[in-house]
């Protein structure tokens, strides 16, 4: 019996429209951080990218494979670990506020979600796993 790969072997197609709106979200969200602001939403994207809700939040599934809330909440996780890096003498509560996080509690558990870890493992461990 042999068994074969649904899988295609071809690789997949680019669209060259996504990854124009790619590099300008990322452009802006690199040099503005509008992700800081908890009131953040999906359609503030469409500062940057001409795209009605639906298809924001179908490109940001496709292209980053997650969520626009999990999107966010990567982007505020890794702002977090900066903020720490060149601040040690910050809490994470600071932190968390500073990050655009409703509360510390919702912080501390997206925080272990999306490394892996508490906050206080990543801080002891960050040169291994940063």
């Amino acid at each position: 019996v042999v068994l074969r790969s649904t899988v295609s072997e071809e690789p997949e197609e680019v669209n060259p429209a996504n990854v124009a709106y790619r590099a300008t979200m990322e452009a802006w969200l690199d040099k503005e951080k509008p992700y800081l602001n908890p009131d953040f939403q999906l359609t503030d994207l469409r500062q940057v990218l001409p795209l009605n809700r639906t298809y924001l939040s179908q490109f940001i599934n496709t292209e980053y494979g997650c969520t626009f809330y999990q999107f966010v909440n990567r982007r505020r996780i890794d702002e977090a670990k900066r903020m720490k890096t060149e601040h040690p003498e910050w809490t994470m509560q600071d932190i968390s506020q500073r990050c655009g996080f409703s509360s510390p509690r919702v912080f501390y558990r997206t925080f272990a979600r999306e490394t892996g870890m508490t906050t206080k493992e990543w801080w002891l461990n960050r040169g291994d796993n940063s």
